[in-house]
Order: C-alpha cells, then structure tokens, then sequence
C-alpha cells in the first residue's frame, strides 16, 4: 500500500468515526461542537466554525470554537453566506484577498484568517441548513483531497443536524404536553379544594347569622380541612418538581413512625381507624432523610388509612432491617379495600387517583421520587376487599447501628 492510500485509508476511517459520534448525538449544542472539534482534526486546521442558516429571517448563526461568542447576520454577508447563496464549496486561499470576507470576527477575536475552506450543510431532502467553515490550515493551504474530506463530512453532518433538532423538538412537544396536562391536573385538584372552602365558608355565615354552633362547628372543619388539603398539594409539588440529594442522619425508626401516625390521627380525626406502629428490637436507628422518609410514610400511610372505609380498618407502620443488615425495609399495611388489577400499573403516575375529589394524585408520585433519591425502592402488593401492602427497601447506609 503506497503512502498515499494509507493516508487516505486512515482519513476514511476518522470520517467514519466521526460519522458514528454524530449518530449517537441527540444533544444539538453536543454536536455542533462534535462537528466544530472532529473538522478541525480531520483537516489539519487552527479553527472552525458552524453557521446554522434560519430561511425564516434569512440569517445565520454562527457557532465558534475555542470560547468565542455567538454571532448572528445576514445570509448574504461573507464567505459563509456566499456559501449559502451559491450552495457550493468555496476554497479561499487569501482571505483578505477575497471581497467577499468578512474580517469582522477577526477584528473582534484578535484572530488572522489566512485561508477558509467552507462547505454547505444539507439535510437528507437536500435543503441547505448550514455552513461548515474551517480556517488556517496548518501546514500550506487545503487541497482537493481536503475539500473531498470537508464536504464528505458536511453531508453527514447535515443530515446529522436535520435529525438532532427533530428530536429536539419532539422532546419540546412532549415537555409542554406534560406542563399542559400538569396545569390541567392542578386546576381540577385547586377547584376542588376552592369548591370545598367555599361550601365551609357558606355553611359558616349561615351559621354566624342564626347562631347554630353545630353548623359553625361544621363549617370551620370543613374549611380547615380543606386548607390542610391545599397545604399538603403544594408541598407534594415542591418536593416533586426539585431535585434533591437526600440528607442523610441517624434517626430513631421508632419515632420516625410514631410522629407519623401522630400527624395521621391529628388530620384524619377518626378513632374507627387503629393505626399501629412496630419497629424490629435490633434496630436502633436508620439512615434517612428524615423529612423527606415523613412526607413519603405520611402519603402512604395517609392513602391506607382513605382505603379502610369499613368498621375495623387498620393500618400496620412497620420497619425492620434486611437479612444482610443492608437494607432498612418499611411496610405500609391496611385491612382495607384494595387496587383493583387495572389500575396498579398507573398507581404512581402524576394526577393519578382512586379517590375522585378526594385526591391531588400527587402523593404516590412524590413518594417514589422520595425513594429514588434515596436509592431505594417501592413496591405494591393488593388484593380487591383484602387490603394492601406498600413495601419501601433502602440502603442502610453508615449510619444504621443495630
């Protein structure tokens, strides 16, 4: 093999490589620079740059290695915009020979362009989408084989460019299908509650004028209850919408389920409903966030307690160890009515609920993001009229001494 077949054997292989990255690319400003980066290597340059032509405004946009900042112009300006108007390679050997440069980046970057290879961009129905543009080749000036490579590489990028902003915005699409359905979600659940208050409130004013105290009584729980409501969505929101790294400290099990069925018997108000608590004799503390892990219990907890609707319900709070010591396990465990088959798959979606009005469908979602922070894990175990079982495995972590 001469020397130039093995030249251009190993130029093959870079634009196949380099080919291969841009198809694992879904991230544009990731491949711009890919693009940017590999061109520079591939043909032996001081610089490049990418122009993405917008036929709207007719400009383009350009992108520049190095740390250099965005500039935007018209499509008809410069070497990268002769490119666009003629749509064929352009070789400039003298750049401040050439009319048509532009030496205003030079001027405001400090760098001297000496010569400029720059191809067309098109994607795959042959539409121009940009401008690949590379500067200074570093020994001599680009030659034909150059020009092959570049415009080789430029066709791939196209195409490259076409399929990432696809699904760019796709993505786009789908997040402001979720904030669609997110508002929607929030205002049934907020005009539920406002409906709740409103009701209480009129049960109160009457009661005010005729001086009923039953019905004030009544009224006031009402609205109380249904500020509570309000309160707990909009906690449930913030510990969903931010990321958080869990804080992790020694806490005492014992309390950590004990204050949680305080909080359950102080809401719900309902003495029919026996809410127990055990914690396994060797285990002395967890390693947990511990209001996070009781926002999660107080959700879970909160729905078995909704879910015992007959005389005798119970709820069973539970926490033991693993059987290697690495896992703190929690159970959730009511007598009650249980998930129907159906809707186990959907128990954790957002806006998601069994309880009509009665729920945000906000609470099991916050609660397995909960657990994902902490590395865990949450599973489910129904029968119809039988009752349910939520089960909550987590590392140990350091902290947990038995």
């Amino acid at each position: 093999m001469s020397l130039d077949d093995a030249k251009q054997c190993e130029n093959l292989q870079k634009v196949l490589e380099i080919t291969r990255l841009m198809a694992a690319t879904n991230d544009l400003g990731r491949l711009l620079h890919l693009v940017i980066d590999r061109g520079m290597e591939l043909l032996d340059a001081e610089r490049a740059s990418l122009f993405l032509y917008e036929p709207e405004t007719n400009e383009l946009v350009s992108y520049i290695a190095a740390g250099e900042k965005e500039i935007r112009f018209p499509a008809d300006r410069g070497i990268a915009g002769a490119t666009i108007s003629g749509g064929q390679t352009i070789h400039v050997p003298d750049a401040y020979a050439d009319a048509r440069f532009n030496s205003r980046v030079d001027r405001e970057t400090g760098f001297r362009t000496r010569n400029i290879l720059a191809v067309p961009l098109r994607d795959h129905a042959h539409e121009l989408v940009g401008v690949l543009q590379v500067l200074n080749k570093r020994k001599g000036s680009f030659s034909d084989l150059d020009i092959s490579l570049a415009e080789t590489l430029g066709a791939q990028a196209g195409v490259a460019l076409q399929r990432t902003r696809l699904i760019e915005q796709y993505v786009e699409s789908q997040r402001l299908a979720a904030v669609g359905a997110t508002v929607a979600g929030l205002a049934h659940c907020v005009k539920n509650i406002l409906n709740g208050i409103q009701g209480g409130s009129y049960i109160l004013d009457r009661a005010l004028e005729s001086g009923n105290v039953e019905h004030r009584d009544r009224g006031w729980a009402l609205v109380k209850r249904n500020v509570a409501f309000m309160s707990d969505m909009v906690l449930d929101m913030l510990s969903y919408a931010r990321d958080r790294t869990p804080v992790r400290a020694a806490v005492d099990p014992r309390g950590l389920l004990e204050d949680t069925r305080d909080m359950l018997n102080l809401r719900a108000g309902r003495s029919t409903i026996e809410v127990t608590c055990e914690v396994a004799e060797d285990l002395k503390t967890v390693s947990v966030d511990a209001t996070a892990m009781k926002r999660c219990l107080l959700n879970l907890a909160g729905n078995a307690v909704d879910a015992c609707d007959k005389e005798g319900g119970r709820v069973a709070l539970r926490c033991t160890s693993g059987a290697d010591g690495k896992e703190i396990i929690f159970t959730i465990t009511d007598n009650g009515r249980g998930i129907a088959p159906e809707h186990l798959e959907q128990l954790f979606s957002m806006f998601f609920s069994t309880k009509g009005s009665k729920g945000t469908g906000l609470g099991l979602a916050v609660s397995q993001k909960i657990i994902d922070e902490h590395g865990g894990s949450i599973t489910v175990d129904s029968t119809v009229d039988e009752g349910t079982t939520f089960t909550i495995t987590l590392p140990a972590g350091e902290e947990v001494n038995s």
